[in-house]
Order: structure tokens, then C-alpha cells, then sequence
């Protein structure tokens, strides 16, 4: 056997390796596909994966053609990525063009077989090295999913609301301003002597608003009840005035007031909530938004979640949101018994029409 044959054996033998490396390589990829039930970003990631993997190995492409596919692909995967996220997302990206280009470099310039085969094995190696790596970090991030950072706007939206009535003092909530003119979704329960879904009279509250940064009430407003329900116990309110500001407002309807960004109607079991407010300890008010974390426990009847968040006394009519920021809900203080508390959340429905008119 001379060695022009020798080395075709040699060179087949590696081939055939590689084939199967590649094999293996599209046999993961569609496990963790139907893992990640075909994620999007995750997607467009492993196809930019495979997609060198075969350009790499094969040279196939052209190198024009591979980087803007790499690109288009790249652009696909951006969508759901953030943070370290993306910056890992753009480093792989980054990585493989870079060891495409060598590739080419060193075939185009050598033609050597050796380091041809050379530069083979070291991406193979490379590959092979990322892959488990960039596989426990999906995996590890799907495991742990947080929430998103708090939006100031959802921070801003729940307000601290003093309703009163014909006895002497008043009732204490919380509430979610749901548009920027001022309309406020909050628990019909928060407003003294309700009779039926109808306003016989006008039920008035002081609304205020907080620092989206540390939750300190800065700013107060009045509001007036303009549709309560209270077989749903949710009930809506109309900013009208300012009460008082440092940084005096002349029109309120000129007023742009922070609001809830996005509604999710779809909550399922077990989807991990948070839970925003101003509740009451022992009788004292709470005039600092709190949060708390917890997920929906159960679903007793319709339009109404249990959750495992605590809910105290003053958070009712506040905000519940899911891990994207979305608004879940409504939650609501329930007591059973003497000592026992559960935590409650009206899912949330769109206001009627003539209220966003």
C-alpha cells in the first residue's frame, strides 16, 4: 500500500468519524428542541449551532453565504434573550464565525492536508467541549427561571388608597392604576357601605402614589368611584384632582399617570406569581409598598386563584403579575377561622367598554 492510499484510508477513516460525530451532534439538537418545546431563541441558536457545525466540516458554503445566514439566524435568536443572556447568545455566535473564517484561511492558503485535518480536530474538540456546557445552561436557566427585573412602571401603578364614607374614618386598600389617565382598578370591598353593584352615592378616596424605586408615598391625588361590583369584588376609580404634590399638577387630564404595561389571562397552576401592596401589621397602616412571592395554588372557583403569597390586610386591590411583569390580577385578603389567612387573587378581566371611553 503506498502512501497516496494510505492516506485516502486515513482520510475516509476520519470522515466517517465526523460523519458521525455530526450525526450525534443533530441527534442532541433535536432532543433539546423537544425539550425546550421549540423555543424560539433557543432555536434560532441551534440552528446557527448545526449550521456551522456543517459548514465547518463539510465547506459547503460560501463565505459570504454562511455569515449572513449566521446574521439572519443570530437576529432570530435574539428574541427572548437579555443581559448575560445575549452577551453569551453573540460570544458563541462570534466564536463560530471566527473559526469558519480560519478554516477557510488555512484551506485556502496551505491546501496542506494536515492542517486541514488539524484545524478539524480542534474545532471537533471545541464543539464538543461548548456543547455540554451550553446545554446545562439552558438547562439551568429553564430550571430556574426568575422573574424580570421590576419595570417602574408596574413599581409606579400600585397605589395606596383612604376611602371614606358617611361614618367617621375610612378604609384602606391598595390599587393598580391600569391606564395613563387615571383609571384604577382595585376590590370593591375597599369602599365602606356598598349595597348593591351600583354607586347611590359618590364614594371618594385619597390615592397615593409611590417612589418606584424604594416604595415611599410621594404623591397624593383624589379619586371618585366611577362602577363597583361587588358580586366580582372589583371596583374602579377616576383620578380627578390633586389632594397635594410638591410638584404642583394645574390639569390632571393633562396628567400622564405610570400604568400597568401588559395583562396575562392565562395563568395556570403552579406559575409563580408576585404579589404587590400596602398592607396593614397589627392594626398600623402600611404606607410603603411591599412584595411578596408565591405561586397559584388552586383555582376554587371561576375568575378566582388561591396563592401561596402572603397577602395581609391594606394589600386588597393591589397587583398580582406573573414572571414576565404582566398583570395576573386583583389579590384579595380572605380569613378563615380566628387565626388562619389565605391569600386570594381576582384573575383579571378587561374594564367595560364605556369606562375606557
Amino acid at each position: 500500500m503506498n502512501i497516496d492510499q494510505l492516506f485516502l484510508k486515513e482520510n475516509k477513516n476520519f470522515n466517517d468519524l465526523r460523519d458521525s460525530f455530526i450525526a450525534i451532534f443533530l441527534l442532541l439538537t433535536i432532543c433539546v428542541l423537544v425539550f425546550y418545546y421549540l423555543n424560539p431563541s433557543v432555536w434560532g441558536l441551534l440552528v446557527l449551532f448545526g449550521l456551522f457545525l456543517y459548514a465547518i466540516f463539510k465547506s459547503s458554503f460560501d463565505s459570504m453565504a454562511v455569515f449572513l445566514v449566521s446574521f439572519f439566524v443570530f437576529l432570530i435568536g435574539l428574541v427572548g434573550y437579555e443581559g448575560d443572556q445575549l452577551m453569551f447568545y453573540f460570544l458563541l455566535c462570534l466564536l463560530f464565525l471566527i473559526a469558519f473564517f480560519i478554516y477557510k484561511g488555512v484551506k485556502s492558503w496551505f491546501e496542506i492536508s494536515y492542517c486541514v485535518r488539524f484545524v478539524n480536530l480542534l474545532l471537533g474538540v471545541a464543539v464538543l467541549a461548548l456543547f455540554p456546557i451550553f446545554l446545562s445552561l439552558l438547562i439551568s436557566s429553564r430550571e430556574n427561571e426568575d422573574f424580570v427585573p421590576f419595570q417602574e412602571a408596574n413599581n409606579s401603578s400600585v397605589v395606596k388608597l383612604l376611602c371614606f364614607g358617611e361614618e367617621p374614618g375610612f378604609l384602606e386598600g391598595s390599587g393598580t392604576i391600569i391606564s395613563s389617565d387615571g383609571l384604577i382598578m382595585t376590590n370593591a370591598h375597599v369602599f365602606p357601605e356598598i349595597e348593591d353593584s351600583y354607586l347611590e352615592k359618590e364614594q371618594e378616596c385619597m390615592v397615593l402614589l409611590p417612589d418606584p424605586v424604594r416604595g415611599e408615598l410621594l404623591k397624593t391625588f383624589h379619586a371618585t368611584a366611577v362602577y363597583i361590583n361587588e358580586e366580582n369584588d372589583i371596583a374602579y376609580l377616576k383620578i380627578d384632582q390633586q389632594y397635594s404634590n410638591t410638584e404642583f399638577i394645574n390639569n390632571v387630564d393633562d396628567y400622564y399617570f405610570p400604568s400597568v404595561e401588559c395583562t396575562n389571562t392565562n395563568v395556570k397552576l403552579g406559575d409563580p406569581i408576585r404579589i404587590l401592596g400596602y398592607p396593614s401589621y397589627k392594626g398600623v397602616l402600611g404606607y410603603s409598598l411591599t412584595v411578596t412571592e408565591g405561586i397559584i395554588s388552586s383555582f376554587p372557583e371561576k375568575g378566582i386563584a388561591m396563592t401561596s403569597a402572603k397577602i395581609e390586610s391594606g394589600t386588597s386591590g393591589g397587583l398580582a403579575i406573573d414572571k414576565k411583569g404582566c398583570m395576573v390580577g386583583t389579590p384579595t385578603f380572605y380569613v378563615v377561622g380566628e387565626a388562619e389567612s389565605l391569600g386570594g387573587i381576582v384573575l383579571y378581566k378587561n374594564p367595560p367598554d364605556f369606562l375606557l371611553e
